[in-house]
């Protein structure tokens, strides 16, 4: 495994465009569920769920970019990605409350 090859072959635009339309959907999604049950357009929540949508989905795809491992067994590869997407998730979760601890803080 190398780090440094899987990371500058991870930034790949094709896949990176792929990602961003990927989290747009989900973001567009999430938030007409949560409109439509509200029955009131905000424009809070598109940028709460962009911010999270591309935190987490941009956070899964360097983790699992960079850290791949080539597994022959396809139930240790199964295991092996559900961990890194878990932990992805969780990277993404604390990248997304941190932006909003920093730019949308209340100073008093």
């Amino acid at each position: 495994m190398n780090l440094k090859k899987n990371l500058i072959d991870s930034i790949d635009w094709r896949n990176i465009r792929l990602m961003i339309f990927y989290c747009l959907i989900i973001t567009l999604l999430l938030s007409f569920i949560f409109m439509a049950s509200k029955a009131r357009f905000e424009f809070r929540v598109i940028l709460v769920t962009a911010t999270y949508s591309f935190s987490i989905g941009f956070s899964i795809y360097f983790i699992m970019s960079i850290f791949s491992l080539e597994i022959r067994k396809k139930y240790l590869r199964t295991v092996f990605s559900l961990i890194q997407i878990i932990f992805a998730s969780i990277v993404g979760l604390m990248i997304a409350n941190l932006f909003f601890m920093l730019f949308f803080s209340q100073s008093k």
